[in-house]
């Protein structure tokens, strides 16, 4: 009805750039995905237009703008038209979890409530706000936050709490973990040998600690 098309056309002009937000599409061509970019409180948050965080953040506008919260109907015709925005008039950006690079740098993202990334450069290292961050960074379910990293320390200090032999599986170890934060691989494969009640689980799930946390921190092959 009437109301239900005026209440989808407010909806889809708070999905607009006046409104801090900013559609777009990844490559891929007929597969690629439609993604916002929006700002809130000073950071950047990156969602699929079909997600349950873009919905939620969307019938919110909504509701504080008209004091109640739009009709199931125009929500669903609104997003309809936004993903269209996004895969037709939208740029082509890339999306990235964790890790990505950007200029010759490499960016972690931190998974935190705030989306702080850290910048890598060849030379030093730096936490920046999520706002000021270039890459689209997405959130998968499961993923959990990396703990915000400070001056000082040494790999060394993480020797005590991995299980392994001699100095050679020490090195490789590292080097497992140094490279896969590479945004490119290829990438080599950890496999972790040792008798029963060696601290193979306990290695693995370290490991992933470190690189990736999840609430799923170990899988059966």
């Amino acid at each position: 009805d009437a109301e239900e098309d005026s209440q989808a056309e407010e909806l889809v002009r708070l999905a607009s750039p006046a409104n801090g937000v900013e559609l777009f599409h990844t490559p891929g061509g007929n597969d690629a995905e439609c993604y916002s970019s929006i700002s809130i409180d000073g950071r950047r948050e990156t969602r699929p237009i079909m997600s349950k965080g873009f919905k939620q953040w969307l019938g919110r506008k909504f509701r504080l703008g008209n004091g109640k919260p739009p009709g199931p109907q125009a929500l669903l015709v609104a997003l309809g038209m936004i993903e269209a925005i996004a895969r037709f008039d939208g740029p082509e950006i890339p999306v990235a979890l964790r890790v990505a690079e950007h200029d010759g740098e490499i960016w972690i993202d931190l998974v935190n409530p705030r989306w702080e990334a850290i910048r890598i450069t060849t030379s030093s290292w730096s936490v920046v706000a999520g706002d000021a961050v270039p890459i689209r960074f997405v959130q998968r379910r499961g993923m959990m936050a990396l703990p915000t990293p400070v001056k000082g320390g040494t790999i060394d200090e993480l020797r005590p709490f991995v299980n392994l032999r001699d100095e050679s599986s020490w090195k490789l170890f590292v080097s497992c973990l140094v490279a896969y934060f590479r945004p490119r691989g290829p990438y080599p494969i950890l496999v972790i040998n040792g008798e029963q009640g060696s601290a193979k689980s306990t290695t693995s799930r370290n490991s992933r600690q470190l690189i990736d946390p999840n609430s799923c921190p170990l899988r059966r092959p």
